[in-house]
């Protein structure tokens, strides 16, 4: 009973990774939807994405790296309820991440 009083530390992308399949109706909820860290070094603004350092990076990350998701800020405003939702709620967190997780079990 202890643990269940302890909060739990959220990521803001597997927030994000959770709400968009959420609202996209479980449509993509495949593993390359995923949200990952990726460390630059020496992160320099004027620099190209191409000219920077990244820290362990092999080169098929770097490929699909430039192939992301851009959502728009109106997209973004949508997804607010939901997220503050998550960020708030552990019990709506655990059960969202379950059903995420039964869905890339048993898609059909």
């Amino acid at each position: 009973m202890e643990v269940k009083k302890k909060k739990f530390w959220k990521n803001i992308g597997t927030i994000l990774y959770l709400v968009m399949s959420y609202l996209d109706a479980f449509e993509g909820t495949d593993e390359d939807r995923i949200i990952d860290y990726n460390w630059i070094y020496y992160f320099d603004p004027n620099l190209s994405f191409d000219d920077m350092v990244l820290y362990n990076i092999n080169s098929m990350d770097q490929k699909f790296l430039m192939s992301g998701v851009i959502k728009k800020a109106t997209e973004i405003e949508e997804m607010s309820q939901t997220i503050e939702l998550l960020l708030r709620d552990d019990v709506s967190f655990t059960a969202l991440s379950q059903m995420v997780s039964s869905f890339q079990s048993h898609y059909c």
